[in-house]
């Protein structure tokens, strides 16, 4: 896929989350709420996971929190990768060196520089890979809030 087709597609993913915030807030309900969510990046079994960083669109809700992540891997040769969530270039504390060695899955919570406002950026840096680490996933939970 070439860099302008990567563009297109970045951008029709941020359509759509202000699209489906904008419907949400049509649905708004009367009374505060809080949703629970999450982003996630999956591997499948002929995929191995590789250092990257992989940023999802903008925030398109007033505010959140990111609350946890949960994560396995499975793979060859004791597989293990290492991952850190970021947002807006700076790491959630509790997130910063979350490593990923088990098919069993885990949670790690977020515990603090965790809040969410409207258009922050969200970033998963996968980094340390050792052995062939495939067919695993990593889920980046928040909360979300219509006030």
């Amino acid at each position: 896929m070439s860099g302008t087709d990567m563009t297109a597609v970045v951008a029709s993913l941020q359509a759509l989350n202000v699209l489906v915030a904008r419907i949400e807030q049509l649905l708004e309900p009367t009374t505060p709420t809080t949703l629970a969510s999450s982003y996630a990046v999956t591997w499948d079994s002929n995929t191995t996971v590789a250092g990257d960083t992989i940023s999802f669109p903008p925030f398109p809700w007033a505010s959140g929190t990111i609350t946890a992540a949960s994560y396995f891997t499975n793979g060859s040769a004791t597989p293990s990768f290492t991952f850190a969530v970021k947002i807006n270039g700076t790491v959630v504390t509790g997130l910063s060196a979350v490593t990923v060695s088990s098919a069993t899955p885990a949670t790690t919570t977020a515990t603090g520089a965790n809040a969410l406002s409207l258009g922050a950026v969200i970033s998963l840096v996968i980094s340390g890979i050792s052995g062939s680490p495939s067919d695993g996933a990593v889920g980046i939970n928040f909360t979300r809030s219509w006030t």
